[in-house]
């Protein structure tokens, strides 16, 4: 049944924008409310609107930097779009928020890779490993890291 799928799909956009519209409605009032800023990144996060959810996140950050999950999800984004350098500074502030923050590290390790740094990969995905309680992130998270050692290019 294919259509149900289609069906589903569009409930939840509608569900979202919505929520969205909600969201607007809330922060007239209440421009500076951190947490509805960053569930309404969270929702354009999830329609895939990532300039629009990046730039909620942000103002989420002004209002109330120690976020980690915010400082997390704008690192993903700006990992999404390229911008590697500021995902990495983003991870790490998550990580100073919240320094058991496993998918943080899982994250910050994929930066590390992208920019070359197979040591700091390694070493991030297997603290990522160590500290998750998922277990699809550790497994994940080994993965990543087996996959960097075997390539020989965690030696520098």
């Amino acid at each position: 049944m294919p259509g149900r799928g289609r069906k589903l799909r569009l409930f939840g956009v509608r569900k979202c924008e919505e929520e969205l519209k909600e969201f607007e409605r809330l922060l007239e009032r209440n421009p500076e409310d951190a947490d509805i800023w960053f569930e309404k990144g969270k929702l354009h996060l999830k329609l895939g609107e990532l300039e629009k959810s990046r730039e909620a996140f942000e103002k989420a950050l002004e209002e109330k930097p120690e976020n980690a999950e915010a400082w997390h999800l704008r690192g993903k984004i700006l990992f999404e779009t390229g911008s590697e350098k500021e995902a990495l500074h983003a991870f790490e502030m998550a990580l100073r928020k919240k320094p058991d923050f496993s998918e943080a590290w899982y994250e910050k390790g994929k930066v590390f890779l992208r920019l070359g740094n197979p040591k700091g990969a390694e070493n991030a995905f297997k603290i990522a490993a160590d500290l998750s309680e998922s277990k699809g992130t550790k497994a994940k998270a080994e993965t990543a890291r087996a996959r960097v050692e075997r390539s020989g290019s965690g030696q520098k």
